[in-house]
Formats: C-alpha cells, sequence, structure tokens
C-alpha cells in the first residue's frame, strides 16, 4: 500500500514538474510572439512615415514638372521679354528687386520647406567691407562699385536665383532655391571674384555670409543670423564667406 502511495505521488510530482515546463515554454513562446508582433508594428510605422515622404517627394515633384511644362508651354519671345521688363532698364541695367518683395520670396520659400522637409534653400548676404572707410577714401567710387556689381551679377547667377538690395542700397540679399551650403558657397565665391576684378586697384572687397533655414522659420532669425555672420566676417578682416546652417 505505502508503495503503490509513493508511485503515485512521485506520478503527481512528475505530472506537475512536466506541465511547469510546458507553461514556462509556452510563456517564452508567446513573449517571443509579442516581440516579433510590436517589432512588425514599428516597422509597419516606418514604412508609413516613409510612404508619407515619398508621397510628399512626388507630389513635389510633380508640381515642379508641371511648372517646367507651363513656362515650355508659354511663348519663347514673350517669356524673354518679360525677364527683360523683369531685370533690365531701359540703359540695359541690371535692377535688383525691392527689399520688401525679397521678403514676400522668403516667405514662400520657408513655406515650401515647411510643406516638403527635404526642400533645401539659402540666404545670402553680400556687404561691402568696411564701407565707411571705403567711402571716406574713394567717395562715389565705391557706390559705382556697388552699381557695377548688381549690374554684372547675372553672369554668375541662375534665372531662379532671386537677388534684392537693402532699403539705404549698400546691401545685396539673394535667395537661392534648391541650394544648400556646398552650393550657395560656390555662389558666393563666383561673387567676390567679381568683385575682386571690378575694384581693380581700389581693392574693395566684400563678405558674403550664406544663411541655411534647416528648422528655423522665423525671419527675423535667419536675417539677425546673416547680420552676425557679416560682423564675425568684417571682424576677421574681410574679404570672407561665413556660413550657418539654423
Amino acid at each position: 500500500m505505502q508503495f503503490t502511495f509513493f508511485i503515485i505521488l512521485a506520478l503527481f510530482f512528475t505530472i506537475v514538474c512536466v506541465l511547469f515546463f510546458i507553461i514556462v515554454f509556452l510563456r517564452r513562446k508567446i513573449d517571443i510572439l509579442i516581440n516579433e508582433k510590436i517589432s512588425l508594428i514599428e516597422k509597419n510605422e516606418e514604412l508609413l512615415d516613409n510612404n508619407q515622404f515619398l508621397k510628399d517627394k512626388v507630389d513635389f515633384l510633380d508640381l515642379k514638372f508641371q511648372n517646367i511644362y507651363d513656362n515650355i508651354k508659354e511663348n519663347e519671345t514673350e517669356f524673354s521679354e518679360f525677364n527683360k521688363n523683369q531685370i533690365f532698364d531701359s540703359n540695359n541695367s541690371f535692377i535688383l528687386n525691392l527689399y520688401s518683395d525679397f521678403i514676400l520670396k522668403l516667405k514662400d520659400e520657408i513655406e515650401r520647406k515647411k510643406r516638403y522637409s527635404f526642400f533645401s534653400f539659402t540666404v545670402l548676404r553680400i556687404s561691402v567691407d568696411f564701407f565707411s572707410e571705403y567711402s571716406a577714401s574713394y567717395g562715389n567710387l565705391v557706390n559705382d562699385f556697388i552699381q557695377d556689381l548688381k549690374t554684372n551679377i547675372p553672369d554668375v547667377i541662375r534665372k531662379i536665383d532671386y537677388f534684392a538690395e537693402s532699403k539705404n542700397k549698400e546691401v545685396v540679399f539673394a535667395l537661392i532655391p534648391m541650394t544648400e551650403l556646398d552650393g550657395a558657397s560656390i555662389l558666393a565665391k563666383r561673387i567676390q571674384e567679381l568683385a575682386e576684378n571690378l575694384s581693380k586697384e581700389k581693392v574693395i572687397t566684400l563678405t558674403i555670409s550664406v544663411c541655411q533655414p534647416e528648422k528655423c522659420y522665423d525671419i527675423s532669425q535667419i536675417m539677425k543670423t546673416l547680420i552676425d555672420l557679416s560682423a564675425e566676417g568684417e571682424a576677421s578682416g574681410g574679404n570672407t564667406i561665413k556660413v550657418k546652417k539654423i
């Protein structure tokens, strides 16, 4: 009788142990399945984000191609005449856009950046180094130099680049669409080389500050950054290009 009892007890413990290991095994399996499901959910969310990004990019490219198509459809002669009226006066001299129009254009670029995060643009501030000292030394020759610079700027820019002069006409601003710091720095270097050729024996130099708004959508902050960069450049001796992404 005692022997039978021990056998039953042993079988009972064996069954309990087997059930315990089965439960542990199933628990681990369930944990693995849960982790796999969480991983799949995270990947699905990532794919959804990527899909939205691609959709925005396609929408942007569609808009860009539509603009190109519309431009091609326009009469070439009328388009050329329109550009001439906008950029040149009757003496065929380059006319910069108004500063107020430049700010409106900058607002448009910022709105485009908000909508399409991958869209990049840069803003330039072009100023004569030590303007007061040069004016005292050369008088109106400095103003003539600035006017010559404005007249020859079309030789080094693209048609889509938007240039404007400050209210006192001593500083030039530029809005460079679809361009990051590297490309804008190359353009800034070309403008400096143009200034060097125009200044001749006067040795007038330019400091050009370049700002790429990446997360900053505040126009006041963008303009302040450009002014600060220009001040840093002039303080270091001028004839320099200062760049910053904000």
